[in-house]
């Protein structure tokens, strides 16, 4: 029986007697040189192959021509460097690196971009749970890896993405530990003697970040209105690309737009920033060339950008002073925000001071205190019910 002549994008059925399995190879495109590119399927009986590659040929049809060579890792290179690297802020270009050099290269590079499955990307995930992530950082992971599966989409370099449906574990938003009113006593009492504490007030009585709080120049500081302006924040940046590359600080815009804020100063901090310019005035009198004046607020003793994890050392060591355990600088944020909760401030001006994109960023670090208020205003109720 003479064989049956297929025409242009047909595939060919033949059994492999060597490894008792159907294959079909079909015809997907064109290389550049104008060669043919060949697609394998295999499977148990002729019908399965048959039906495998009617689809596949229907696919082809459409245009939805899958590049089967290229890997996980490499695609998710190339939608870094054309689709994230110029639109996105290098502290977030640095952290989607990070997690394709921790996570996404190590558990899904190996695999082939066509090879994907909505199983293999559920099980990517219940791996990153199991590594015990917070679950906000599975959930940014995921979405980065799931946006760059759509960009492959996009490209006909797979027909649907593996990852549209996976079930991803609900955010639990950890709110830092408070310094209680006792605390807070103990640790200004220490921190008003102790190198670089004035920084760890002025933190206090603003609610600022420790990045924003060391960017901080003297243009950004109004004795006359009494306020302030939040308008940079200081970054370690290193180039992850270059393995010779080495970390460096960089002034960079706040963490949002909504963090380029005004903060009116209370009295306090007036007369804490007016006695830090006038012992660095001092300080600059007497180092004279040596003091490189870069007009920051807080510089180290020859005028130069401090680090935060410089300043993570020095409150942990007010903190030992002052007999206080398990707290970090940016708890300073939600201590304004708490002290601001107890005295009655607004949860939406309290979203300005802090520079909060949403309200409901505000709302979980009020959500904490709750519990006491409502035991106390629930006393204000006793005796309204007669029994």
């Amino acid at each position: 029986m003479a064989k049956k002549k297929r025409g242009n994008n047909e595939g060919s059925i033949t059994y492999r007697k060597d490894k008792k399995i159907w294959e079909a190879r079909v015809t997907i495109g064109y290389n550049d040189n104008g060669t043919q590119k060949r697609k394998s399927i295999y499977g148990k009986t002729r019908q399965e192959v048959a039906t495998k590659m009617n689809t596949l040929l229907n696919d082809v049809q459409k245009g939805i021509i899958i590049n089967s060579e290229i890997t996980v890792s490499d695609w998710y290179d190339e939608y870094l460097s054309k689709y994230k690297k110029n639109i996105v802020k290098k502290t977030s270009y640095m952290n989607y690196m990070q997690w394709g050099i921790n996570y996404i290269k190590p558990m899904l590079g190996h695999y082939k971009l066509a090879e994907l499955t909505p199983h293999i990307v559920q099980n990517f995930i219940n791996q990153l749970i199991e590594k015990e992530l917070s679950t906000g950082t599975i959930h940014l992971i995921f979405t980065l890896l799931k946006s760059s599966l759509r960009n492959a989409v996009n490209n006909d370099m797979i027909n649907k993405n593996p990852a549209a449906y996976i079930k991803t574990p609900e955010i639990i938003t950890k709110v830092s530990n408070v310094l209680e009113p006792e605390q807070q006593i103990r640790f200004l009492e220490v921190a008003k003697n102790a190198k670089y504490g004035d920084i760890f007030i002025l933190m206090l009585c603003t609610g600022m970040r420790i990045g924003e709080t060391i960017a901080l120049k003297w243009d950004d500081i109004n004795f006359t209105n009494e306020e302030l302006y939040v308008k940079r924040t200081i970054n370690l940046v290193k180039d992850l690309e270059n393995p010779n590359a080495k970390w460096r600080k960089e002034y960079g815009t706040p963490k949002t737009k909504s963090s380029e804020r005004t903060i009116p100063l209370q009295s306090t901090a007036i007369r804490l920033l007016k006695e830090v310019k006038s012992k660095q005035e001092e300080n600059i009198k007497n180092l004279g060339n040596a003091y490189e004046n870069e007009n920051l607020v807080f510089p180290n003793d020859l005028g130069k950008l401090l680090t935060q994890s410089h300043m993570n050392q020095r409150f942990a060591a007010i903190c030992k002073k002052a007999d206080i355990s398990g707290l970090h600088p940016h708890c300073f944020r939600h201590t304004f925000a708490t002290r601001g909760f107890e005295n009655g401030v607004e949860i939406l001006v309290m979203k300005e001071l802090l520079g909060h994109k949403n309200l409901q960023e505000t709302a979980d670090l009020y959500t904490h205190v709750m519990a006491n208020k409502k035991i106390n205003e629930m006393r204000k109720l006793e005796g309204t019910v007669a029994y």
